[in-house]
């Protein structure tokens, strides 16, 4: 039997190393140039939004064909153990509509991704090089970029 995810570890991983994957390749730094908040504004309302998180929804349901992960919704102390496929997209459905927050625990890696309703980007905690390289060139497939946290 799995032993199960304590939001104590959750809160470990919050600590670790972070990577964006995101619709830039890059930070947008202060005082840069550019419209980067009515954009990333734009994108926050439908149709966009939901393009945006079915890209998501996509990375996400490929990354569980490559390794197993707990699913946490909004706080819930409950994880799902591989959540059905259609359950992985409905609770990233709630998270973009309900602007709820999810997170994903990989645990034979200690790795954890972070999507909130309110974002453009999704959190990488503590992945390791292999995690990182799949995890580029699935974004890359849905035509988004990971890179490093400052």
């Amino acid at each position: 039997m799995k032993p199960p995810i304590s939001n104590n570890i959750i809160e470990q991983l919050l600590e670790k190393p972070c990577w964006v994957i995101d619709f830039l390749p890059h930070k947008v730094t202060a005082g840069q140039s550019g419209q980067f908040f009515k954009v990333e504004n734009l994108l926050l309302q439908p149709p966009h939004i939901n393009r945006l998180y079915g890209k998501f929804a996509s990375l996400l349901l490929q990354l569980n064909c490559y390794c197993d992960f707990d699913l946490f919704m909004n706080d819930d102390e409950v994880s799902t153990f591989n959540p059905e496929p259609e359950q992985l997209l409905d609770a990233v459905n709630k998270v973009q509509t309900l602007k709820q927050h999810l997170v994903i625990v990989i645990a034979a890696t200690s790795t954890m991704l972070m999507l909130s309703g309110d974002d453009t980007h999704m959190s990488v905690y503590n992945a390791n090089q292999e995690m990182l390289q799949l995890l580029k060139k699935l974004a890359t497939a849905q035509g988004l970029f990971l890179w490093q946290a400052q």
